[in-house]
């Protein structure tokens, strides 16, 4: 769900060793992502942008070391869909499930296809999720999970580590 690129374009220009793939499974959003790439980035060597729902178009087994998601995470039908600045945003970017879980739910737990071992995943939520996304990643395995608050003090990150178990085959 890269969007307008903004996570993957700021991850290349803090971290000059780092890869990046690109995923949205919206052609106007990815095609958006890739014009402010161009706009913003020297090269687009370190980038790859993938039309993808997820991990879908994703080869498994990628192993990368870090998954980073803003996904969508505002329960259908909620109240503040109506309001600001939220009403002029697809909803295809908002809209997380009745729950608005649905997306994260997918992330946390196919990640682990595509992580290395000890590898991190780092998603933004909402600002009344952080319970639930905690035991999401809890039940999918993930430990050193922690919670960052946004500069309103309201918990809207969680990072954690997944250890793969050992394959003794």
């Amino acid at each position: 769900g890269t969007g307008s690129g903004a996570i993957a374009i700021s991850l290349l220009l803090n971290h000059f060793t780092v890869m990046v793939t690109a995923t949205d499974v919206s052609g106007p959003a990815l095609r958006l992502a890739r014009e402010n790439a161009i706009r913003l980035l020297n090269d687009l060597t370190r980038i790859e942008f993938i039309e993808s729902d997820w991990y879908a178009e994703v080869l498994k087994k990628a192993n990368y070391d870090v998954i980073v998601a803003n996904p969508p995470y505002v329960p259908d039908g909620d109240v503040h869909l109506t309001k600001g600045d939220l009403r002029f945003e697809p909803s295809i970017a908002l809209l997380g499930g009745s729950d608005g879980l649905s997306h994260i739910r997918k992330i946390v737990g196919n990640a682990g296809d595509y992580l290395v071992d000890n590898g991190w995943l780092i998603l933004e939520h909402g600002f009344d999720q952080s319970k639930d996304i905690k035991k999401i990643f809890e039940i999918n395995g993930y430990q050193h999970i922690t919670q960052k608050k946004d500069l309103a003090g309201s918990l809207r990150v969680t990072v954690g580590r997944l250890k793969k178990p050992i394959d003794y085959k």
